[in-house]
């Protein structure tokens, strides 16, 4: 029976060079996310726009360790603060390790039409970036217009269905983003509903620098 011979020395070489590959593989890889510094972001929690009882909502902040920022109520802080008890229009940190949230808290509105405030996040050397808190009024409700929007599916009558949309501001107006229907019992989304129109589209460029 014929059996294949590999020389020790040629063996060895194939080895070695397999060695170095793997190594150098893992060292790319290693080097490559040790290169990628995290972006200062700031944003709400899930949503932007809320009912018209008094509540909270979180700002999420994300980035450098260490990197200081600057948060300041610059409109509706007679109704905002960061303070669960009294007026409080300012507040500052530093981003630590793990989960950062700054809540707002808000009153309730009781009067007849919706309100919004402003709030102005400045991270250390950076631009300000603005959020919008939009309140509902007291008797608004923070469901889609079955029949009216057309990007919206038949509605289903369900108990177990939370029909909700979401605003965003576009040219200094605010307008409906996204519409969704949410299954309480499979606690996930049946749906989500973006309209698409010369309305919502921007003008941005794009690049294909990848």
């Amino acid at each position: 029976m014929k059996t294949n011979y590999i020389h020790p020395k040629l063996l060895f070489r194939i080895l070695f060079s397999l060695l170095i590959t793997a190594g150098f593989v893992a060292c790319s890889d290693n080097d490559s996310d040790k290169n990628q510094i995290p972006a200062n972001e700031v944003k709400w929690n899930n949503t932007s726009t809320v009912g018209a009882a008094e509540g909270y909502l979180g700002m999420v902040i994300s980035g450098v360790e260490g990197t200081e920022w600057n948060a300041e109520i610059i409109d509706g802080s007679d109704w905002c603060s960061f303070g669960y008890s009294g007026s409080v229009a300012s507040t500052s940190g530093a981003v630590a390790e793990g989960l950062n949230v700054q809540y707002v808290y808000y009153g309730a509105n009781t009067g007849q039409t919706q309100r919004s405030a402003l709030v102005s996040f400045t991270f250390d050397n950076q631009q300000p970036d603005t959020l919008m808190l939009i309140q509902f009024a007291r008797d608004q409700q923070n469901e889609p217009l079955f029949g009216r929007w057309a990007e919206l599916p038949t509605y289903v009558a369900n108990s177990n269905y939370q029909y909700v949309i979401h605003y965003a501001t576009l040219n200094s107006e605010v307008v409906r983003n996204y519409s969704f229907c949410y299954d309480k019992n499979k606690k996930a989304a049946l749906w989500v509903a973006y309209p698409v129109h010369s309305a919502y589209l921007g003008s941005g460029g794009r690049t294909d620098a990848w």
